[in-house]
């Protein structure tokens, strides 16, 4: 969290974090991630979703999730 904070410190309007996705099987979004999209958007300054990722991860399950998670500054 405080490296997702970091860098949102130095950042103009957004950032994407990738992966979102564990190598293991069943393939399911990272533990942490909620927690941080939670937070962020709870403080209301920041917006979180998550987009598509055309990059290939492995397995179908995988690549359904397959997502990179973007945070960007509201107005």
């Amino acid at each position: 969290m405080r490296s997702v904070h970091e860098l949102l410190r130095v950042t103009e309007r957004s950032l994407r974090l990738y992966p979102t996705t564990t190598r293991t099987e069943p393939a399911h979004r990272h533990p942490y991630l909620e927690r941080i999209v939670a937070s962020l958007e709870a403080a209301g300054t920041w917006g979180c979703r998550y987009v598509p990722s055309t990059y290939k991860r492995g397995n179908a399950a995988q690549n359904q999730l397959n997502s990179s998670l973007v945070i960007e500054r509201r107005a």
